[in-house]
């Protein structure tokens, strides 16, 4: 069905997304239509003419890329059910395509600024409570208003999705699953799982480039590229309040990891998970109680000043996860890293006892 698939196509589908995007943005602007079909046609380009796949199957493949982009014009002309029809219609073909389970004892991270960083506790670093949901801004897998629970697989890429804020205003809480639950898969794929599942990610891959562009413009109040991103949230909710097997979030890939420091590809890895009953009197969805417990919020000037973490130098017990030879001096030895080896060795807790470490 699929001839010639090497490494080097894998790397031109991906650097769709890491590069081709933005550079699509500088030629078109604020025409986020444009920007879209442009990286779609590219990534089509690419199927059609290198890995020459069988006719039903690039009819299939195309069909999605063309989903995605009447998705977008349909909401763009204020038919947001429409749009939110298309999407649902398309993903019915899916279902085993995009559930993934994440499994018990698996660990994230969540980051947070405050002004002050003094006295805050586990409920300061869950989900904005649901009795403060005017404060809530639109996020790229989530509605202004609704509640969601961000998390991160590392706290680099928790950084970068706060792009970057003054680490002396951050606070950090490692959070560890109570259970297993499924969850929508939108992660891009490494090279060993491209080359496992290729027809798989060649048909997910318009969703991945229709969720994954970079906002152009943070400030602005309105985000195109929130588009297809929050319509899947709505459905995974409204899936949620049906007799349907529940996927309780988003799996997704940063769209703004970079090269800056190795890390493994999954660390740009987070979770999406909106609070099962907005409606609810409760402060905090009962749900994402029972699924997470995490630690008491703390940040790299609080340890260094109790005397549990190194200002420089390699750890006496050594991080657990090393980078390959030739990268000790990135991520291995950076701030990121060290706050998680050690605050993975905390004390987790249901996000509103009293109790402390």
């Amino acid at each position: 069905m699929l001839q010639h698939i090497d490494e080097e196509i894998y790397d031109h589908i991906i650097w769709i997304l890491e590069h081709r995007c933005e550079e699509y943005q500088k030629k078109y602007g604020d025409d986020f239509p444009k920007v879209l079909d442009a990286c779609l046609n590219e990534y089509l380009n690419i199927l059609n003419d290198e890995m020459q796949p069988d006719v039903i199957f690039f009819a299939k493949v195309a069909n999605n890329r063309h989903y995605m982009s009447r998705i977008v014009r349909s909401y763009l002309q204020g038919r947001h059910s429409t749009a939110y029809t298309q999407l649902k219609n398309i993903l019915k073909s899916y279902d085993d395509l995009y559930v993934t389970e994440i499994a018990k004892d698996e660990l994230y991270y969540r980051m947070r600024s405050f002004e002050k960083r003094k006295g805050l506790s586990r409920k300061d670093l869950f989900h904005i409570p649901m009795t403060k949901k005017r404060i809530i801004k639109t996020q790229r897998y989530s509605a202004p208003g609704y509640p969601c629970l961000y998390l991160g697989k590392s706290i680099y890429g928790c950084w970068e999705e706060m792009h970057r804020p003054n680490t002396e205003t951050t606070m950090i809480s490692c959070f560890r699953s109570q259970k297993s639950f499924n969850v929508l898969d939108l992660r891009v794929p490494t090279l060993d799982e491209f080359f496992k599942e290729t027809e798989k990610y060649l048909q997910l891959f318009p969703f991945f480039i229709a969720c994954g562009i970079p906002v152009r413009n943070s400030e602005e109040v309105f985000k195109p590229e929130y588009i297809v991103p929050q319509l899947l949230i709505e459905w995974i909710i409204v899936r949620n309040q049906s007799k349907e097997q529940p996927l309780l979030g988003i799996y997704y890939t940063s769209a703004n990891r970079n090269s800056d420091f190795y890390i493994l590809d999954h660390e740009w890895d987070n979770l999406a998970i909106p609070v099962q009953n907005a409606m609810s009197s409760e402060e905090f969805c009962p749900v994402l109680k029972d699924l997470f417990h995490c630690t008491t919020p703390t940040c790299y000037e609080y340890e260094h000043i109790q005397g549990n973490i190194n200002a420089t130098g390699y750890w006496d017990n050594g991080p657990k996860r090393k980078a390959p030879e030739g990268f000790k001096d990135g991520y291995y030895m950076s701030v990121f890293s060290r706050m998680e080896e050690l605050i993975e060795r905390k004390m987790f807790y249901e996000v509103d006892t009293e109790e402390l470490d």
